[in-house]
């Protein structure tokens, strides 16, 4: 077949999963092997086209956790976002910085004289006029705040912690970017690791039938046993294809929290494994969130702000005094009305009663009052999740205990029942009932490594740490 413009697009995602072999092929299990060493090869296929949304780079390449992290710094959208933001908030602090400097400006005027009278007209007007003489005036001003009781150098000081509030959201959201990179890769480990115990399940099964249907072909087993293994069989290759789909949505989300090309050919490089904790302990943890995860540092900047804004509502009490210079030149030199020259001038005011304004104060003070203890309950709130946390990864630690002690019974009684069955002494039924303990042994054994993972990510992201 020809191939189409489309499928010119179209690019195949191809997942290796290393899947753990059990079993012997053949009926004498005594031989059987209960290493997890032996692999073969599965492929998860998921066509998407490369280029569906413009702007996106595609990445064809293996990751490993960390390379995803990296990956979705650089390409995260909500990311940029946040980073935007902080943008716009140094552009108002540059805003903010600017009243201190002078105002120059510059101005020109063209004026008529009729008679004894003088109006200031325009020149299409003047071409209306008749006998009139025409004047010039050049001019320049320059207008520079003198004293306002603090009001400007409050206001800079609430800017910059504005700014300094959207520098702490922006590595809020590198934390939550890191976390869902680490929840989506986990997750797609956790299918990979599941794909793998439902392929050993098939493997004993058709070992299995293959021996069951010997049996029945010489009259020393049961029809039943056969269609029993069937159904099995048909089932388990069910579970398979659904992680088939598990897995391909796990990439596609994997590939969204990244920000990259949702047609980019990428695979899961580490195997599900839980590897321990290396950070710092739980109190020493405890006392770095509560003092620089990005949520507290974006209330502290918020209280900072407050502050400065009750300051600048407190100068507006005090006298506002401004300097202002204007210069003209005006041509011909006999110009009417004033002559060339520098006018300087001081304009100072106080308000003497203002009710407004002290209800801005007012405001104000209520508005730091509740920055503070938003501050202290983000505190709290910060402990909590990192004890939480904490308490959730010991737990799961002990749990993957568990599960590697349930998973070597599992083989052994899997072993020792079908050694009985093979001599007589056990039927098939317990043998199937003994595979789907090995089954079901295997896939809580990749849970609970999954859940430590998990919890150590959450650990993090509680932590404020990327």
């Amino acid at each position: 077949m020809k191939p189409t413009p489309l499928m010119a697009m179209v690019t195949s995602l191809s997942l290796s999963l290393s899947l753990p072999l059990g079993l012997a092929q053949e009926p004498d299990h005594t031989a059987m092997q209960m290493s997890h060493g032996e692999t073969t090869l599965e492929h998860v296929h998921l066509v998407v086209p490369k280029g569906l949304l413009s702007g996106f780079p595609v990445v064809d390449q293996s990751l490993t956790l960390p390379q995803a992290v990296e990956l979705g710094l650089k390409n995260n959208v909500q990311l940029s976002v946040a980073q935007a933001e902080t943008s716009i908030q140094r552009s108002i602090l540059q805003r903010a910085q600017a009243r201190r400097w002078p105002v120059f400006s510059v101005g020109a005027l063209t004026f008529i004289r009729a008679g004894n009278s003088q109006t200031l007209m325009t020149p299409d007007m003047m071409m209306n006029t008749v006998d009139s003489t025409v004047f010039q005036d050049l001019n320049a001003t320059a207008k520079l705040p003198l004293f306002t009781g603090g009001a400007i150098t409050a206001g800079i000081r609430a800017t910059r912690s504005a700014m300094s509030g959207a520098e702490a959201e922006a590595r809020l959201a590198a934390v939550e970017m890191a976390y869902q990179v680490r929840e989506t890769y986990l997750k797609a480990q956790l299918s990979h690791a599941e794909h793998g115990v439902h392929q050993q399940h098939i493997d004993v099964q058709q070992a299995l039938l293959k021996n069951a249907e010997a049996r029945f072909q010489v009259g020393r087993g049961l029809k039943a046993d056969v269609l029993r293994i069937q159904t099995e069989l048909a089932d388990a290759q069910r579970m398979l294809n659904e992680e088939h789909a598990s897995l391909n949505n796990q990439l596609l989300d994997l590939k969204a929290a990244m920000g990259i090309d949702l047609g980019s050919t990428i695979s899961i490089a580490d195997s599900l494994k839980a590897q321990p904790w290396t950070g710092a302990q739980l109190p020493a943890l405890i006392q770095v969130a509560v003092a620089q995860h990005p949520m507290v540092l974006k209330a502290q900047a918020a209280v900072q702000e407050a502050n400065a804004q009750v300051r600048v509502a407190k100068a507006a009490l005090l006298p506002q005094v401004y300097g202002q210079m204007t210069g003209n030149l005006r041509f011909p030199t006999e110009a009417p009305m004033m002559g060339n020259g520098v006018i300087g001038m001081l304009n100072a005011s106080m308000p003497v009663f203002d009710k407004n304004r002290l209800s801005e104060i007012s405001e104000a003070s209520a508005r730091l009052k509740k920055a503070e203890q938003e501050l202290k309950a983000r505190q709290l709130e910060i402990g909590k999740q990192v004890a939480q946390a904490w308490n959730e990864m010991d737990f799961a630690n002990q749990n993957i205990q568990l599960a590697n002690a349930a998973i070597t019974q599992a083989q052994e009684d899997y072993r020792l029942i079908q050694r009985r069955a093979d001599v007589g002494r056990s039927i098939q039924v317990e043998v199937q009932d003994a595979a789907l303990k090995w089954r079901e042994a295997g896939l809580n054994q990749a849970t609970a490594n999954y859940n430590y993972e998990w919890a150590k990510a959450k650990l993090l992201r509680a932590a404020g740490q990327v």
